[in-house]
């Protein structure tokens, strides 16, 4: 810091691998992504009876005929996070009602629907859900340390 001016910048989204930090300078303060501690619940609820939590930041009344899982014949998705993502889950919009779910819950779905020819699932949109006890954590794309030029240094931590 100079003259009191303070920089701030993004670690980068290159993680989670260590040593994936970008703007590593001894005078840079480095930030990386985290969570907070509400989600936006959208609700798997398969035919069988088991429910599983999912997320989604839009939660639609209207849609158009057009989108292609709807010209397949579905009504909704259900979106699987890639297994390096750990548990972390975005709130995407979409312009149809989906949801996502982590890659353990996904793998449990998809267990399900190849289980039968006639398997089906429904999506029940709750809203949010405050107070989430793993909050805040660093995201999983989120840059790492060490900084190559202060190794003993973890930032962002």
């Amino acid at each position: 810091m100079r003259n009191g001016i303070i920089v701030v910048t993004s670690a980068g989204n290159k993680g989670p691998g260590s040593g994936t930090l970008f703007n590593e300078s001894p005078w840079i303060l480095t930030v990386g992504a985290s969570s907070y501690d509400r989600k936006i619940i959208a609700t798997i609820v398969l035919e069988n009876g088991e429910s599983y939590e999912g997320q989604s930041l839009f939660q639609p009344k209207d849609f158009p005929p057009t989108i292609f899982p709807l010209d397949a014949g579905g009504v909704a998705m259900i979106l699987l996070n890639p297994k390096d993502s750990g548990d972390t889950i975005f709130e995407i919009v979409h312009v149809l009602p989906a949801t996502i779910v982590c890659s353990a819950v996904g793998e449990k779905i998809k267990g399900y629907v190849t289980s039968s020819s006639t398997a089906s699932a429904g999506i029940v949109f709750k809203g949010s859900k405050i107070g989430f006890k793993y909050a805040p954590f660093v995201a999983y794309f989120s840059s790492r340390g060490p900084n190559s030029r202060s190794p003993g240094i973890l930032k962002p931590a």
